[in-house]
């Protein structure tokens, strides 16, 4: 929402949008506080002579009336004991006309056959009736969406969806009689599948330790900030060993988590995130292990987490490792041979004498 507060041209003592609010840093005193008021430009804003905040109270609403409108916002000036604050009201005339002025994301990233969720922020209030914006998706065919939006009176946005076609990109445009708003598009040809883990690595020949990694693919349209998320690793249960996440993952790209091992024994993998899994994974047996994506750091894994996404490896399940059902469940996939990964594909988790660490093309080839 912009900075300023709103108010129409002949709205008399009326409340601005949003509310002008005038905050104490404590409570007035008995019999309350006298606040001195003044417009700087009172031909154009006119404001009482005072407002009094009553007795207990932090915060007091200053009404006010718009005379004449006028795209420059105009000055409040609050004083109280010698103190003063200001506040910036703009006075807006009746034939003015919403400017598309953002829209979030700022790059539209969409996927095929996917809704998109968009919004866009214009800088006065919605109009009487709603401000209509007309959109237009260029290049044609491979964007969708509506013809006109309509931001609500005295809203500042409006929230639509949008919807992937075909994969390209081009831009989304939004127009009012004041202006218009350019955006870039993408549409992506990759599957929709949440945040998951694409491929895991864990039984490299020869020992073990510094050549294991993870591999996490983005299915979503937004870019993930993985500061949030982290990695469980089970024996028992997840918390055999956690990885806190770092960093940023495009829609549609691979993230290594692993090594620091580089070279053949490693599959050749190139880490985004270096991490030596202490212990390391697992390589299963008759009991199965397993590899889990949280939604939550990992100083909060608990042996009863549920993950967004797991993968669970080797004989039966009998260390009762959940999945992202919540359930325990069968594995996923059988054991793994020295040097063959465990591989996410479209007609499920397969081993992969060939590892692909870097490329999650596996997931819709």
């Amino acid at each position: 929402v912009p900075g300023s507060a709103f108010v129409n041209e002949g709205q008399a003592s009326a409340s601005a949008t949003p509310p002008l609010m005038l905050h104490f840093n404590t409570w007035a005193p008995e019999g309350g506080a006298v606040v001195t008021l003044e417009s700087a430009n009172p031909e154009h804003l006119s404001v009482p002579a005072t407002v009094t905040l009553p007795a207990g109270a932090m915060a007091v609403e200053v009404l006010v009336t718009g005379l004449v409108g006028d795209d420059e916002p105009e000055t409040i000036i609050a004083t109280y004991n010698g103190t003063s604050v200001i506040a910036e009201v703009v006075v807006v005339a009746p034939d003015a006309v919403a400017l598309p002025i953002a829209i979030d994301p700022a790059t539209v990233k969409s996927s095929v056959d996917m809704a998109t969720t968009v919004t866009i922020y214009i800088d006065i209030p919605g109009r009487s009736g709603g401000s209509e914006i007309s959109l237009l998706a260029e290049p044609a065919g491979i964007l969708t969406a509506p013809a006109i939006v309509v931001v609500p009176e005295n809203d500042f946005s409006v929230t639509f969806e949008v919807n992937g076609l075909v994969a390209g990109s081009g831009t989304l445009t939004a127009t009012t009689e004041a202006g218009e708003l350019v955006a870039p598009f993408e549409v992506l040809e990759v599957p929709l599948l949440g945040l998951v883990i694409s491929e895991i690595f864990y039984n490299p020949p020869g020992a073990d330790s510094g050549k294991e990694w993870v591999e996490i693919f983005n299915g979503t349209p937004a870019s993930v900030d993985l500061s949030g998320y982290s990695l469980g690793n089970a024996g028992t249960s997840y918390t055999t060993s956690v990885v806190q996440l770092a960093g940023e993952l495009a829609p549609g790209q691979c993230f290594v988590v692993g090594g620091p091992t580089p070279g053949a024994e490693s599959a050749d993998a190139l880490y985004d995130q270096v991490f030596d899994f202490e212990p390391d994974f697992q390589n299963s047996g008759d009991k199965a292990d397993g590899v889990a994506l949280f939604d939550v750091p990992a100083a909060s894994i608990t042996g009863g987490s549920i993950p967004i996404d797991a993968v669970i490896y080797g004989g039966s399940n009998a260390n009762s490792l959940l999945d992202e059902t919540g359930e325990v469940n069968e594995p996923d996939i059988g054991k793994a041979s020295t040097g063959s990964s465990a591989e996410r594909t479209p007609a499920g988790w397969l081993s992969q004498p060939e590892p692909s660490p870097n490329n999650c093309a596996h997931l819709w080839e």
